[in-house]
């Protein structure tokens, strides 16, 4: 599967197995997926700005329900977040350098 391809598929949120569906309706978080989608937008050029926006929109969204988990009010828990809590100060910083490399290529 070519890297557009596979970063339309985890930002589908019609694809039950998408890192954003199993994620948001699931509670799961998929690291494998995740490691990917960063590892794409790393290493290669996205050229389509629309996907850019959804996968920028998903990272964010991420960090979002993140911060609900860890909310003791909110009623959002990520059921194997144990085994993500102490990488996940990495996968944000990872998060918001791909933000800023979008950014950056846009202007």
């Amino acid at each position: 599967m070519k890297n557009d391809e596979f970063l339309r598929s985890q930002i589908d949120r019609d694809n039950n197995q998408s890192f954003f569906n199993l994620l948001y309706h699931d509670a799961f978080f998929d690291e494998k997926q995740l490691k990917k989608i960063i590892k794409i937008c790393q290493k290669y050029e996205i050229k389509d700005t629309n996907l850019k926006a959804k996968v920028a929109d998903i990272m964010h969204f991420t960090t979002f329900l993140i911060a609900c988990h860890r909310d003791k009010n909110d009623v959002y828990k990520i059921k194997n977040y144990e085994k993500i809590d102490k990488k996940f100060t990495d996968y944000f910083q990872d998060m918001r350098e791909i933000i800023t490399k979008f950014i950056k290529e846009n202007q």
